[in-house]
């Protein structure tokens, strides 16, 4: 299961950094992105989302139903938050919200720019927002974790290997 959950998060962040090179050396505009800098997008991508579906998988083995609550929840917020950017890919109203809708759930685990022009400010308060929330998902974990199961020592780990990967990406 470590192999393939591995394996998996390996190719997302791959995939990502795999569009944003085609993208980027898809405009004349924009100079092309190096394969070094493929490499550090793949890493950035590779730590920040291991450390969000780290934070995740932990907080949902103590708070099943909350977790769900919390998912529904940052979906919801970030589909607003794309809405209220008013985006312009789709040809009608509703093929836009749509495309919102699923951007917001690309927004649960990762940053994807969907408008034109500067997104420093908007990639910033979504990586605040995600810290926020992984080290709030961390602690309640930490608080509430079954003794019997894991050890503090494990525990610590855990949260350090949260933190950590985060900082890496």
């Amino acid at each position: 299961a470590g192999f393939s959950a591995s394996a998996s998060l390996l190719s997302l962040a791959w995939m990502i950094a795999s569009y944003q090179k085609v993208l980027r050396d898809s405009r004349e505009d924009k100079m092309p992105m190096s394969y070094q800098g493929a490499v550090v997008q793949i890493l950035w991508h590779l730590f920040t989302i291991a450390a969000r579906a780290i934070a995740f998988a932990l907080f949902a083995s103590v708070f099943q139903l909350y977790f769900g609550i919390f998912i529904v929840t940052h979906w919801c917020i970030m589909t607003f938050w794309i809405i209220q950017g008013e985006t312009d890919f789709c040809m009608s109203k509703w093929e836009e919200i749509i495309y919102n809708m699923v951007v917001g759930i690309i927004y649960i685990f990762c940053w994807f720019n969907v408008k034109e022009g500067r997104s420093r400010y908007r990639m910033c308060i979504y990586y605040v927002i995600t810290l926020s929330e992984n080290a709030a998902l961390t602690i309640l974990w930490f608080l509430y974790y079954d003794r019997k199961i894991t050890s503090d020592f494990d525990a610590l780990i855990l949260v350090c290997v949260v933190s950590s990967s985060f900082a890496l990406g």
